[in-house]
């Protein structure tokens, strides 16, 4: 019989769980590296000596590559610079480890929802439905779902040390594994609140004593989560907004969107269907709408719930506070690029994936007639659930197939067109490029880097006339929009006007004093304007742009 163990799980348990991680998302072998991987990896210098790994400590994530970003993550970036020193970039054995990672992730996770209290049976269900739900494969197809999984495993570690034999030893281990968390992935904030909500529910002895141990341990953990803040601070300074991100502002902040991000993952983790890297959902800022009423009503009542289940023990309280606090992180109470996407409901998934195996098992004890229907719908479910992990996961192949998508899911995606043209303009398909980056244009027509792009493709058409308009929109935009002043510069002197090349060029290396290529450029086209000779042919792209 499923989930037989008194005690916990036995080995045939947590082989399926194991097992099903594996074939749901087995076809992500075949994977590439896709968008945030070839900025944090393909293109990454400090990956390139084992000097990386002190940088990684002492740099912000995307040190060494063309981005920034305001994320300290050392224990996700240090173990890039050990696979690139082993492997290269031979794509295959990064994502065997990447679903290694995953296959070792959720038999732990199994345990530790069997030591929160909940029956052999519920635990099983709840671990197979979160092995093989497809929501994951973002984390799992994409390289850089590797923080993600590490983060979770130490996550993992750290509660089921809390949840054993109480002693000082093994909760300073539970905060130092915590810490490490930390450095991986800092979406584990919510961990002292989730960590307290198991103790009053999986913790022995009386109720007094679960709750005098669950305030110390939640103690410890935030004091724990207090200084990687001060660390990442001291490293990074002060959080700054993401550049470039779609964000929430004002009212539509906090309070109004947290609970609509709720509700949306809640149905999306029901009915993952339509999935993309880039949704065009968002939360709206009126509270009168009626969005904004039902999931505001939605969420005190499931509040309401938790505290009213934790006061009487109740294991599923403890996991509608794990999804409900999993997504305090990601619920735009900061800026954060996106408003929705797959990877923010990776931790808060197993809060429903055990409140889904908690009402299985509690319809299976109602008879033979109903254990089996609860069998036959849990089995169908992970088939369906599997099937569309490995069509998911294969999204992540190349560029190709993961924007393609996107903009089948997402028909108004700016990066779905824009991720597309630069695609064509690399593989010198330059009429496909135009069109893509027009698209993206018409949709967001005050992008200097896509204004750029769009001119570099009608100028290596040949089409220079063509090209002076985005590229001088791209400067009036934003002058140090990567490229634009430079490739203004170039294709005025292909169309014979010198005078405002110069002018162009000037400006760039007023811009970036520091720049070689600029540099270069502007000594070059002051000797062929001193000895009136023509600008050299170049067939080739005017310039590298920042991707």
């Amino acid at each position: 019989m499923i989930g037989s163990s008194k005690q916990g799980l036995g080995r045939g348990i947590l082989l399926l769980v194991a097992l099903a991680a594996l074939a749901a998302n087995l076809s992500g072998l075949a994977n590439g590296f896709v968008w945030d991987d070839i900025h944090m990896i393909v293109n990454n210098q400090t990956l390139r000596s084992y000097d990386g790994l002190v940088d990684a400590f002492t740099q912000q994530m995307y040190h060494g590559s063309e981005r920034a970003s305001p994320s300290f993550r050392p224990l996700h970036v240090a173990p890039y610079v050990l696979q690139y020193q082993w492997f290269r970039l031979h794509a295959l054995p990064w994502h065997a480890l990447s679903l290694l990672l995953y296959v070792a992730l959720c038999p732990l996770l199994a345990v530790l929802l069997r030591r929160s209290g909940l029956s052999a049976r519920a635990a099983t269900f709840a671990a197979l439905l979160f092995a093989v739900h497809p929501l994951h494969a973002e984390e799992v197809g994409m390289l850089m779902g590797q923080g993600s999984l590490s983060g979770a495993i130490l996550v993992g570690c750290a509660l089921l040390l809390v949840l054993g034999n109480q002693s000082l030893a093994r909760d300073l281990l539970a905060a130092l594994l915590l810490f490490a968390s930390l450095l991986c992935k800092p979406t584990v904030l919510f961990v002292p609140i989730a960590a307290a909500a198991l103790l009053l529910v999986g913790a022995q002895g009386q109720p007094k004593r679960r709750w005098q141990r669950a305030a110390r341990v939640g103690v410890l953990f935030a004091a724990t989560c207090g200084v990687y803040l001060l660390l990442r601070n001291a490293v990074l300074g002060q959080y700054s907004p993401v550049e470039g991100g779609e964000t929430i502002s004002g009212p539509a902040r906090g309070i109004v969107a947290g609970p609509q991000i709720a509700l949306w993952y809640a149905a999306k983790l029901a009915l993952p269907l339509n999935l993309c890297v880039d949704y065009a959902w968002k939360p709206v800022a009126n509270w009168a709408s009626p969005r904004v009423i039902v999931s505001i009503t939605a969420s005190v009542a499931a509040v309401a719930a938790a505290v009213w289940g934790l006061r009487r023990g109740r294991p599923w309280a403890a996991w509608l506070v794990w999804f409900l606090a999993a997504l305090i992180p990601v619920s735009q109470l900061h800026e954060l690029p996106d408003a929705v996407t797959d990877r923010y409901a990776f931790l808060p998934s197993l809060g429903l994936a055990a409140l889904a195996g908690i009402g299985l098992d509690r319809v299976y004890q109602g008879g033979k007639a109903r254990a089996r229907l609860v069998i036959a719908l849990l089995t169908l479910c992970c088939l369906v659930f599997a099937g569309i992990s490995l069509k998911h996961n294969l999204d992540f192949r190349d560029t190709r197939t993961l924007w393609t998508c996107v903009r089948q899911v997402n028909p108004h995606s700016v990066r779905a067109f824009y991720n597309l043209g630069i695609m064509h303009l690399e593989n010198d398909e330059l009429d496909l490029a135009a069109d893509e980056l027009l698209a993206a244009d018409k949709l967001d027509p005050h992008q200097p880097l896509i204004l750029v792009a769009l001119g570099d493709a009608y100028f290596r058409q040949g089409e220079l006339e063509q090209a002076i308009a985005p590229l001088s929109a791209a400067v009036q935009i934003d002058p140090r929009a990567p490229g634009a002043l430079r490739n203004l510069a170039i294709v005025e002197l292909y169309l014979g006007r010198p005078a405002d090349a110069l002018q162009h060029i000037d400006k760039a290396h007023e811009l970036f004093p520091d720049d070689p290529q600029i540099a270069a450029d502007r000594e070059q086209m002051r000797l062929h304007l001193a000895n009136q000779l023509k600008y050299p042919a170049n067939t080739k792209k005017i310039n590298e742009i920042c991707r």
